[in-house]
Formats: structure tokens, C-alpha cells, sequence
């Protein structure tokens, strides 16, 4: 079919009319999930996520979930420094204003993030 887009390539004009023609209140399954998602953010995006990872299974997080999850090597890396500097628990705790047990296990991980990285399609 000429009027469809390949991976790696912009959306055709009948492929922005289908997704902005698309009914939100008929989602109900994967298609329509994506078909709103698409007219939220646009649908290059979604094109470029699904030339990436189509196929695969995932999981959507949280927002605060997938904040914290960037958040937390951070953290933890600032709270094994100040413990390599010298500076007490107790004022690791007040300075980051975390409790102790948090402190604790930060330091206890001193092997930080163990995943292997994910190679991404295309990715050079």
C-alpha cells in the first residue's frame, strides 16, 4: 500500500488523517490505546517508539515510579560520596532528608544498577 509510511519514515498524510479521524471514545483495545496515544503527543512519536520496540512486550510505569527510577543511582551515588568524604549518617539523613534505613541501603549497594543496558534497534 503507497499511501503507508515505512519504519524510519514520516507519516503519510492518509496515516495523520486515520489517527486524527479516530474516535476516543471507542478505546478499547491495543489498537485504540495507541491511536489516543498518538493523538496526544503526535504520531511521529508514536511511529519512532513503535519502530523501535514494536513486538516487545512492555510495561508502562507510573510517573512517579518512572521518576524515582532516574532519580534513585543519583541519590544513592550522593550518598556513598558524602560517606567516602566522612560526613555521619546523621547528617547525610538531615542534608538529603531521608531516614536512615534509606542511608543505609544506599550504602549497602555499593554495586549500583546491575541491568545490563537494553541494545535498541537501530541505535548506532
Amino acid at each position: 500500500m503507497k499511501q503507508l509510511s515505512s519504519a524510519g519514515n514520516p507519516p503519510t498524510p492518509v496515516e495523520l488523517a486515520l489517527v486524527a479521524a479516530f474516535d476516543s471514545s471507542r478505546v478499547s483495545d491495543t489498537v485504540g490505546q495507541w491511536a489516543l496515544i498518538a493523538q496526544r503527543i503526535g504520531l511521529p512519536a508514536v511511529l519512532t517508539v513503535m519502530d523501535e520496540f514494536g513486538g516487545e512486550s512492555m510495561r508502562i510505569p507510573t510517573r512517579n515510579g518512572f521518576i524515582q527510577s532516574l532519580y534513585r543511582p543519583l541519590r544513592d551515588e550522593s550518598i556513598r560520596a558524602a560517606r567516602a568524604a566522612g560526613v555521619p549518617t546523621p547528617e547525610i539523613c538531615a542534608e538529603l532528608g531521608l531516614c536512615r534505613q534509606t542511608v543505609y541501603t544506599a550504602l549497602a549497594n555499593t554495586a549500583g544498577d546491575t541491568c545490563a543496558p537494553r541494545v535498541v534497534k537501530g541505535a548506532r
